[in-house]
């Protein structure tokens, strides 16, 4: 990615502490959540704080607090935050996401 394509990016990115539950499908079929926070967020994504083990490509429900409508989030990858706890890199994927404003 280019130098000025992730400073654009960058620029996008909202640092906001936003309760959100992840919710997965487990090897056996059943639903795995996890309350969590975001990190930050972003019109097309959002950093989540996360103790789930998800590899790159991975597809997961983010539900901002008790709302009705969940998005759903492909893992674009992650990183360690500065107390150890994994932060995972979601793009929302589907077509009902938060748009310029980012209604998060």
């Amino acid at each position: 990615m280019s130098a000025q394509k992730e400073r654009r990016n960058a620029d996008k990115r909202q640092h906001r502490i936003v309760p959100v539950t992840l919710t997965m499908v487990g090897e056996g079929g059943e639903p795995i959540s996890e309350d969590t926070n975001t990190v930050n967020i972003s019109p097309h994504g959002a950093a989540v704080l996360s103790y789930l083990s998800l590899e790159r490509g991975r597809y997961l429900q983010i539900r901002k607090g008790y709302s009705t409508k969940p998005l759903l989030a492909s893992v674009c990858g992650w990183s360690t935050s500065p107390y150890q706890q994994k932060i995972l890199h979601l793009q929302i994927i589907n077509q009902e996401r938060p748009q310029e404003d980012t209604k998060w």
